[in-house]
């Protein structure tokens, strides 16, 4: 079986408007011919949708700072309430159609949308300090609107079914012990987590992103159709330990600076025997690749793995 691979970058600008995101997602794929599509929005798009506000500010991976929040007192909760069909948030509303555009001209290779967790978009909404002490305050009205934030989510991810997307690569960037100790996300995002994965299920596997370092890996065994992609790093386990504690198949990502660094077939082998021994797992970067890495080497990359691989 031939393995796989798939790199993404971020569309800074682009990625404001559905046919400008997907025109370059489209682009990118015919320019590199990936295993699977990702379109790749701001990471902060969720939490527009409620108000907060970002900006690129010229950040090498193509990042968007948040430069708003939206929730600053607990009364602010109150302002998380249903998305209602036909008066989306534009923000959703664009996404929406970057996927329709993209998933109508790329029919032979799957197309994923990038969701993020309900924990990750409240930490976007209000800043990790503030949502903490809103937590320790009064932790029914933050459940309440976690709740309300799931509810959403499943319905972002049941529209971008209807777009025809083939699955959903959800991230959280909670799972880390610089956000969370692991009895805090246990109880304020687990729960959350596992109904919008379950809301994925159907549809070709679900990519579960654990952004970070010093990730802490519980995923509930009795999700069905989920593999789960973190970056291989000093600070997260080592691709043999995690297959040990998950019972879900692992897409190790190598990181940008590893990928940047083998410029060369040689080179490239000697990181993949060094990350992953014998095994032959799909080649994914551990996050986005820097806007400025070139299409040579991303092609060198390319090669390398098909050759390799026949």
């Amino acid at each position: 079986m031939k393995q796989k691979i798939a790199f993404w970058k971020h569309h800074p600008i682009s990625d404001q408007c559905g046919e400008t995101l997907a025109e370059e997602t489209i682009e990118e794929y015919k320019k590199f011919k990936y295993d699977i599509v990702k379109l790749t929005p701001a990471g902060s798009w969720q939490a527009t949708c409620y108000g907060v506000k970002d900006e690129f500010q010229n950040d090498h991976l193509g990042r968007r700072t948040i430069t708003e929040r939206c929730i600053h007192s607990l009364n602010d909760w109150k302002l998380i309430t249903p998305f209602e069909s036909g008066n989306y948030p534009i923000t959703l509303t664009e996404q929406l159609k970057a996927a329709q555009i993209v998933c109508e001209a790329i029919k032979d290779t799957p197309v994923y949308a990038t969701v993020f967790s309900p924990l990750t978009q409240a930490v976007q909404m209000v800043g990790i300090d503030v949502l903490k002490r809103h937590m320790q305050v009064d932790s029914e009205i933050v459940h309440q609107s976690l709740e309300q934030i799931t509810q959403n989510t499943i319905l972002t991810i049941d529209e971008f079914k209807k777009q025809g997307i083939s699955g959903i690569y959800f991230v959280t960037q909670a799972m880390q012990t610089s956000m969370f100790a692991f009895e805090e996300y246990k109880k304020w995002g687990e729960k959350y987590d596992t109904l919008c994965l379950k809301a994925c299920e159907e549809g070709d596997k679900t990519i579960f992103h654990i952004h970070g370092e010093e990730i802490f890996l519980c995923v509930h065994e009795t999700l069905q159709n989920l593999q789960v992609h973190y970056e291989l790093s000093p600070k997260n386990l080592a691709l043999d330990a995690a297959e040990k504690m998950i019972a879900h198949p692992i897409i190790p990502g190598i990181s940008a600076d590893l990928i940047a660094q083998a410029t060369t077939r040689s080179k490239i082998n000697v990181l993949l025997a060094d990350l992953f021994g014998e095994a032959k797992p799909a080649v994914f970067c551990g996050c986005v690749l820097p806007l400025d890495m070139t299409d040579e080497l991303i092609h060198t990359w390319i090669d390398t793995i098909r050759n390799e691989s026949i």
